[in-house]
């Protein structure tokens, strides 16, 4: 990649092959990491991002690692852990945020001191709530969805989690919403 900056000084000239010993090192960690990678790959494809994977996975619905991390790791408030086993048991599961990825998104709320979040496609509100559980009781989510058929499951929840207040529930294509 080439960046050109028009007010900055001439580069000094170097020999071609003229690279410092870090830069050597750092080069050939980098190319034994990638090798790694795509050896790795071949061997253990179900690894791979976007190839869906079996039941019977590392990390599986069942799999005692998963179940370890879930228990030794995961901070869930109860009304968010009962959203999110009433969502598993629906069809449509794998639409909603893992509950790790849900953690992650609450922790760097918290970290920034977010006041306002914006959540496109709520399907049954696990995230939404999530969100409204970690602002602050002056905070808004701003949660946007064309289907109320399904966020009918975990609204309920939200009221019962005492963050209803929090949650502006929008019923339209996004677009359609936000503007206002």
């Amino acid at each position: 990649i080439l960046l050109l900056f028009p007010s900055s000084p001439p580069l000094p000239q170097m020999p071609f092959f003229s690279i410092t010993k870090e830069m050597a090192i750092g080069t050939a960690v980098l190319g034994v990491a990638f090798a790694t990678g795509v050896l790795a790959g071949k061997k253990y494809p179900f690894l791979a991002f976007g190839i869906p994977r079996s039941p019977k996975t590392l990390l599986g619905k069942g799999s005692p690692l998963w179940q370890y991390i879930l228990d030794h790791s995961l901070r869930e408030h109860p009304v968010l852990k009962k959203l999110r086993l009433l969502t598993l048991d629906h069809p449509w599961s794998r639409m909603m945020v893992s509950c790790d990825q849900a953690q992650l998104m609450a922790n760097l709320a918290k970290l920034i001191k977010a006041k306002k979040a914006i959540e496109i496609g709520v399907f049954t509100g696990y995230n939404t709530l999530n969100m409204a559980l970690v602002l602050p009781d002056d905070g808004r989510v701003v949660a946007c969805d064309i289907n109320e058929d399904y966020i009918s499951i975990g609204k309920p929840l939200w009221k019962e989690a005492g963050v209803e207040h929090k949650i502006d529930l929008r019923i339209k294509p996004a677009i359609q919403t936000l503007g206002r």
